[in-house]
């Protein structure tokens, strides 16, 4: 009888690359694994996983207390958010993390750095990219745009930005204004645009303007964002005007169909760009400089601007013009595309599939 190594797999709120490890190791016989998903720790029963479980694998800093060794499926370009570049950082790498898993060498440079361990790192490549690659079904496609009410005939925009300064009711200001520096809560459509009241203008604007190019419109907020859904309902008389639809993580977890079935990204600094950047499609920037937790000195997700391929925008007009000409043109930037991929992600698509294999035997031995 095998001597199974049993994994707990812990889904918080994204389940693209650690879903896809899952997918893998769950028919390796070696291995019993199991799958829970949550939508915030609390919710996450510290205690009362069964002692034999011998690895946790969460995405993005999970649960520190678990039973089990403790993998982290990094989540975007940088490692392990949240954790300061200062000199308890390894400390606090190694107290939460066996091993940390990322894009590639480019992040594993930055936990040298620090000086975390070279042998608890594994570089997976992207493990989404292996569903994200594979060939569109034309009539899939169809009857996924037909489903949300959208012309299949159309090509698909698809507004995605970073969850940052959007921020759940139960956060305090006082809470905000000692970690951020800023003294309220702040939900806008437009990071960039919204100071001078105008704000709801642009949006209608934006909605008129993808109906009159004949461009279907969906409007997809960040996974943080579904404690806090209400306050974009304020467009929702735009949005039903205009033929807009909205993509909330509570209705529909799974957002690789939005994905896949879009043909432009309207996005900032989420990790979002870099599947459309691995599909080799175009993406409109908007330019909102230094990521929000900059301020924390914090080994961050995103990558320097001038590797984000595509349009960078800074100007509402521009963005307009952005958008109408990534439709038409979407190979302008094909090869920039290509070669950020190759500077921060090691494997994509089906290649990673062997590596996830090698990998995590070889950190599954470990003591």
């Amino acid at each position: 009888m095998i001597n199974k190594t049993k994994i707990h797999f812990y889904g918080r709120y994204n389940l693209a690359d650690l879903s896809s490890v899952f997918n893998i190791l769950k028919d390796i016989n070696e291995y019993e694994t199991t799958y829970d998903f949550y939508k915030d720790r609390k919710s996450f029963p510290y205690y009362s996983l069964p002692d034999s479980v011998n690895f946790i694998l969460s995405e993005n800093n999970g649960p520190d207390y678990c039973r089990g060794k403790n993998i982290d499926i990094s989540h975007g370009y940088g490692p392990v958010v949240g954790f300061s570049k200062d000199k308890n950082s390894c400390n606090n790498l190694i107290n939460n993390f066996f091993s940390i898993c990322v894009y590639g060498k480019f992040q594993k440079d930055i936990l040298l750095d620090i000086g975390y361990p070279e042998e608890k790192i594994i570089i997976f490549g992207m493990p989404y990219s292996i569903d994200l690659l594979k060939k569109t079904d034309v009539d899939d496609r169809n009857k996924f745009l037909l489903s949300k009410g959208l012309n299949p005939e159309n090509k698909t925009l698809l507004y995605a930005p970073t969850w940052n300064q959007w921020f759940p009711n139960n956060i305090t200001e006082k809470v905000l204004f000692k970690f951020f520096n800023i003294k309220e809560t702040t939900r806008h459509f437009f990071e960039l645009w919204w100071q001078d009241g105008k704000e709801y203008i642009r949006v209608e604007k934006l909605c008129k303007f993808c109906m009159e190019n004949g461009i279907n419109f969906i409007v997809r907020m960040h996974e943080r964002q579904r404690y806090d859904k209400d306050w974009l309902e304020v467009y929702s008389n735009i949005f039903d005007k205009y033929n807009v639809t909205r993509h909330y993580m509570d209705d529909d977890i799974n957002s690789l169909q939005y994905l896949k079935y879009s043909d432009v990204l309207l996005g900032d600094i989420s990790t979002i760009n870099t599947y459309y950047y691995v599909m080799n499609k175009p993406v409109v920037h908007l330019n909102r400089g230094k990521p929000f937790n900059h301020k924390l000195k914090t080994i961050i997700s995103s990558m320097d601007i001038k590797d984000r391929p595509g349009y960078i925008v800074d100007d509402f007009e521009e963005m307009l013009e952005a958008i109408k000409d990534s439709f038409q043109h979407p190979d302008r930037f094909e090869k920039q595309r290509t070669l950020t991929v190759k500077k921060y992600i090691d494997f994509t698509g089906d290649e990673c599939i062997d590596v996830i294999k090698k990998e995590f035997k070889r950190i599954f031995q470990l003591k």
